[in-house]
């Protein structure tokens, strides 16, 4: 029987949010695999396979939740332009009809 290490599963995609790559402080966690370690059940393990098993449970670890951060960081960025893209549209077309509306009272006023 062999005990497998899931540590260095590919990372999913970013999200279904987001389409782009990473902010440039997190774009090295999603690119690197961390490696997966096969370790028989019951066999003797030297201490530097141990401390090597360790280190990549924590760059697993690391790896993890340096890519839901970046996730969230782009999901709420993208929300915030689009939330601003809707207001600057609103002031356009409020500008828009204002320029119209101006347009009509200065032919009623033989302009």
């Amino acid at each position: 029987v062999v005990l497998r290490l899931e540590l260095g599963e590919q990372s999913p995609s970013i999200g279904s949010c987001v389409k782009r790559a990473p902010a440039k402080s997190t774009a090295m966690a999603a690119r690197y695999l961390v490696p997966v370690t096969n370790v028989a059940e019951g066999a003797v393990v030297p201490e530097k396979v141990k401390l090597k098993l360790a280190r990549d449970a924590s760059l697993a670890e690391e790896k993890t939740k340096a890519v839901a951060a970046a996730k969230k960081e782009l999901c709420e960025q993208r929300e915030s332009l689009k939330k601003r893209t809707q207001d600057y549209e609103k002031e356009y077309a409020a500008h828009q009809k204002k320029l119209i509306d101006l347009r009509r009272e200065a032919k009623l006023g033989g302009n």
